[in-house]
């Protein structure tokens, strides 16, 4: 449900949790070590969940603003499609799985689509000088090129918590 106090108009992107959102506040300029978990409500709630899920959106390997912003906007659940509806939740609520979840099964398609022209690449030179060498899939190539080839560096995006440029070129 929108809250009263919530942005509106032509300058609103996309919508996120702005209403009793518990946050750490350190008391006595932290010379005590007492903490307070106070709920907050407003915009300035609302804005560190789309600059985490921004965040989240890097850290799987999206470098571009504009392509992070295309993909929250992209996968934000629309709650009001009309002209007014966009003036209140911009592209809808954030929804910073589904968002993840596409990204990444983009990669793995990238990452499966890439291996398997490698593969049709390493058989084309193998054929050149052998012309009785056999095609690339079979499970007895597939595996080994996954183990010797790659390496383990094809599975990285579901291993490690972070997918560098460096990782994604040695994959």
């Amino acid at each position: 449900k929108l809250a009263g106090f919530s942005s509106r108009g032509e300058g609103v992107d996309i919508a996120a949790p702005g209403v009793g959102v518990v946050q750490q506040t350190i008391c006595d300029h932290g010379r005590n070590k007492c903490e307070l978990f106070p709920a907050y409500s407003g915009t300035s709630m609302a804005s560190p969940h789309v600059a985490g899920a921004a965040a989240l959106m890097v850290g799987l390997g999206i470098s571009d603003p504009a392509a992070v912003e295309r993909a929250l906007r992209k996968n934000a659940r629309s709650v009001d499609d009309s002209d007014q509806g966009k003036k209140l939740y911009g592209a809808g609520i954030l929804d910073v799985g589904k968002a993840a979840s596409e990204i990444t099964k983009t990669h793995v398609f990238v990452r499966l689509l890439a291996f398997v022209a490698f593969a049709l690449l390493a058989w084309k030179g193998a054929r050149k000088k052998n012309k009785d060498a056999l095609h690339p899939f079979r499970p007895s190539f597939l595996l080994a090129g996954l183990i010797a080839g790659p390496g383990l560096f094809f599975f990285a995006p579901w291993i490690l918590p972070r997918v560098d440029l460096a990782v994604d070129i040695l994959a």
